[in-house]
């Protein structure tokens, strides 16, 4: 299953002017997080904390996306998603290092 702009963008406008994300929309940045960090972090150890993050910040930006700028807020979440993983996939890589140099003193 996937979520299309057509189908995202109305959600996005009806939350905004509610002034809070509705179930639907949350359903539909849940099915982006996992979907993007799935692909593009397949077989990564930390895939469920990249998702955790993903929606975590997904959730917060939600609202920020600018309709009348932009017609295309898929775009716009998958950015927010693949920034997550990257920034966990960061933070691993440097604890990494620093988990060598202590095994191997």
């Amino acid at each position: 299953m996937s979520v299309s702009n057509a189908e995202l963008l109305p959600e996005v406008i009806a939350s905004k002017a509610a002034g809070k994300i509705n179930t639907k929309l949350a359903t539909m940045l849940q099915l982006i997080a996992n979907t993007t960090i799935e692909k593009r972090f397949a077989g990564h150890p930390l895939i469920d904390e990249m998702k955790g993050e993903a929606m975590v910040i997904l959730v917060r930006c939600a609202l920020d996306f600018n309709p009348s700028k932009s017609d295309n807020p898929l775009s716009f979440y998958y950015v927010i998603s693949y920034s997550a993983g990257i920034g966990i996939a960061s933070d691993d890589r440097k604890y990494q290092s620093t988990k060598e140099v202590f095994i191997d003193a």
